[in-house]
């Protein structure tokens, strides 16, 4: 049995495609959904995923506690590996599937690794120059089965592991939604659950999406006033979805609520969360995605979209040519805003894949457990 971990939006997106794979060669999996995945306060994704696979098995475990000060994270990452723990030691997975670098993440691979239950861990390899970093090569370490998502990545995992036989470089599954998402019809403004101002994607739009820097998650509610005040000062609407559980969100969510009240003149629409291919086909209609979310590299590269990059939080990241980075001040952040809105588009880019790693990863975790250890 394949055990399937979702703590998060972001990590839904990149697992669905392959859950869906796995569902078609009717695989025996289950879904543990934790964290971000089961609050409502954060669109619930597992609610989309029980709507999706009511076949599918699947275990909310619900370890968050209130506050995202680093202690409360910590505290969080231990309650959730006590959880994993328990419920690895009832269900016996023949393998976990985990993706990238979030503290669930790590819970789950030492709740597995400890047990002696084998990892299979997606997009591996990565930098950021953050915290982020180390969760991740730890997570790569301790792992059994590695699919990262580009070369450079590969060869990354391959020096902190020495396995290369191991590794499995099919690009990132979330790029397969991106490519889905292009055939789906425009999300319409009635689409937009949420609060704020009517906004029709149809037009001019500015999709803000922006995560605290754990290296600095105390300069969070500034970040995201600067980030705000540079969209208003561009003259553009803006659609903001709500940032992720990271530490320092609480203040980044403050500091929306506050612009919103701040500046009644200003179209702002906030949307909690949105089903992962609706997500991306309001992405692919944005005129310019501003903030620091890692959608903004990885699927936007392949779609096109203008991106700016705000701060630190993915400065090692690869990117298309689509992406551009800007430190603050707010003066030049504004110029970098109307700069990609003039640019309308760029090319597609195949840096994380052409859309098809979803089926073959599954295959390959299908014939993974099927092979004797």
């Amino acid at each position: 049995m394949i055990s399937v971990l979702v703590s998060a939006r972001a990590s839904w997106a990149k697992l669905s495609p392959i859950v869906r794979e796995l569902v078609r060669l009717q695989a025996n999996i289950e879904i543990v959904a934790c964290a971000s995945a089961v609050l409502e306060k954060f669109g619930r994704v597992s609610r989309f995923i029980t709507q999706e696979y009511p076949t599918v098995p699947l275990t909310e475990l619900y370890t968050v506690m209130e506050g995202t000060r680093p202690v409360t994270i910590a505290k969080d990452a231990g309650i959730l590996l006590q959880s994993l723990a328990d419920h690895y030691a009832r269900t016996h997975p023949t393998l976990v599937l985990v993706c990238a670098d979030r503290y669930e993440t790590h819970a789950a691979v030492m709740a597995a690794c400890y047990q002696n239950i084998p990892v299979a861990h997606l997009q591996g390899g990565e930098r950021t120059g953050t915290l982020d970093d180390v969760v991740r090569n730890a997570n790569t370490v301790l792992s059994t089965w590695h699919f990262p998502a580009t070369k450079l990545s590969a060869l990354r995992v391959n020096a902190l592991t020495g396995a290369w036989d191991q590794i499995f470089m099919y690009g990132c599954p979330s790029i397969d939604l991106a490519r889905e998402a292009l055939a789906e019809p425009p999300v319409g403004a009635d689409e937009l659950s949420g609060s704020g101002a009517y906004i029709s994607p149809q037009y001019r739009f500015a999709f803000v999406l922006q995560h605290p820097d754990i290296n600095s998650w105390t300069d969070a509610f500034g970040q995201m006033t600067t980030t705000l005040n540079a969209c208003r000062d561009a003259h553009i609407p803006i659609i903001i979805q709500w940032p992720n559980t990271d530490t320092g969100s609480d203040l980044t969510s403050k500091a929306i609520r506050v612009f919103r009240d701040k500046n009644p003149g200003t179209s702002i629409r906030t949307i909690p969360n949105l089903p992962p291919t609706r997500f991306l086909r309001l992405l692919s209609q944005a005129s310019v995605l501003v903030g620091n979310s890692s959608a903004f590299i990885r699927e936007a590269s392949y779609l096109g979209v203008p991106a700016v990059i705000v701060g630190d939080r993915q400065r090692g990241r690869e990117r298309g040519p689509s992406v551009i980075e800007v430190a603050y001040p707010e003066s030049l952040l504004t110029q970098m805003i109307l700069a990609q809105v003039e640019a309308k588009t760029y090319p597609s880019s195949l840096l994380y894949g052409d859309g098809s790693a979803g089926p073959r990863i599954a295959q390959t975790l299908v014939e993974l457990c099927q092979t004797p250890s």
